[in-house]
């Protein structure tokens, strides 16, 4: 069953009742509230309210764990609905940005429920830097990088050769706009044993959006030596994109055709972008 949640402005406050009155604000991204217990209002259905987990499968991704619903009664009480209405569902969550509200910590007795849910127990790895490496790659899956950066900084500290890693930082840095970082840590940690194209993918992106384009082209050289290579087609094209930027029209022909040549499908989307920088610069 996929859970799927359509974003909706809320300019509202859920008020509980409590002897110092606890609020829920709709002002979370689902993403944003990993290992938290929060609260979807239900669609089309006044004042009903669904209440469950969030938290990372490490096979699936994002997964929300339904406990219950409830209604809010007007003077701020909680009412559960009654256990026929209740269920247990564990759902993966497909829009992340879906407008959720934590539940404070004040309301779980209230709730029946507690800070870490017994069925975590057999799904968290406290800070081992494989399992955080996980997780920051669930981040930068759904498009939230700048979430996987502290993570994967974290799993440095703890083992620095964690599997997957570097390429996952490097990732991150990129989407997150820090290619200088991305440039520094690949130019020492690229080297003849570490002949990984996805690697040089980034550092050439990094050095491509950085300007950098006769560096790229040396660090393009080099991937290409890597037998079985993949990922030609997307490196060639950000030196490509790199001299649409500068327009450079000559530069931008010679990389577009070097694209072309790497380019596996006919439907690829590199083709389309690369005719509408080619019109672009002929205007």
């Amino acid at each position: 069953m996929k859970f799927i949640v359509k974003t909706i402005l809320l300019l509202f406050v859920v008020t509980f009742a409590s002897a110092q009155q606890s609020k829920l604000e709709f002002n979370k991204k689902v993403y944003e509230c990993e290992n938290k217990w929060v609260v979807y209002p239900l669609e089309g259905k006044d004042s009903v309210y669904a209440m469950g987990y969030v938290y990372i499968d490490r096979d699936a991704g994002f997964s929300f764990h339904s406990e219950k619903k409830f209604k809010i009664a007007k003077e701020g009480k909680v009412i559960p609905l009654p256990k026929g209405n209740i269920s247990k569902i564990v759902s993966r969550i497909q829009d992340f940005d879906a407008v959720c509200a934590v539940i404070p910590e004040g309301k779980f007795k209230e709730l029946g429920i507690t800070g870490k849910p017994a069925f975590m127990k057999s799904i968290v790895v406290a800070d081992e830097a494989e399992d955080l490496v996980l997780r920051a790659s669930t981040y930068n899956h759904i498009g939230a990088s700048f979430m996987a950066i502290p993570l994967l900084e974290k799993a440095q500290k703890i083992n620095p050769n964690a599997k997957s890693l570097l390429y996952e930082l490097v990732y991150a840095f990129n989407a997150n706009g820090d290619f200088k970082k991305v440039i520094n840590l690949l130019h020492v940690e690229i080297s003849e044993e570490k002949k990984d194209p996805l690697l040089y993918k980034e550092l050439i992106f990094a050095l491509a959006k950085e300007g950098q384009l006769e560096n790229a082209t040396v660090a393009f050289s080099n991937m290409k030596k890597i037998t079985d290579v993949k990922h030609l087609d997307d490196a060639s094209y950000y030196i490509m994109e790199g001299y649409f930027v500068k327009k450079d029209y000559v530069k931008f022909e010679e990389w577009a055709k070097e694209t072309m040549s790497h380019i596996q499908t006919a439907d690829s989307v590199l083709l389309k972008y690369m005719d509408d920088m080619r019109n672009e610069l002929k205007k």
